[in-house]
């Protein structure tokens, strides 16, 4: 795994199932963190895969809040 802001690069065994489950845990509180930071400031968050459609993803959460 890379880290996108700096740069280091470290390695995650994914048949060690102590690390990937603690890699699951951070990665599923850093989610919940980022929900909880954006609910407490009024803002809407919006998840998106780099494959998918953003423009669709966009439109149908647009009229759910409409």
């Amino acid at each position: 795994l890379q880290d996108a802001e700096t740069g280091k690069t470290i390695l995650l065994d994914t048949n060690n199932g102590l690390a990937l489950y603690e890699y699951n845990r951070q990665y599923k509180k850093i989610q919940e963190d980022a929900k909880q930071s954006f609910r407490s400031a009024g803002a809407d968050l919006i998840q998106l895969a780099t494959g998918d459609d953003y423009v669709k993803a966009l439109q149908e959460f647009v009229i759910k809040r409409a």
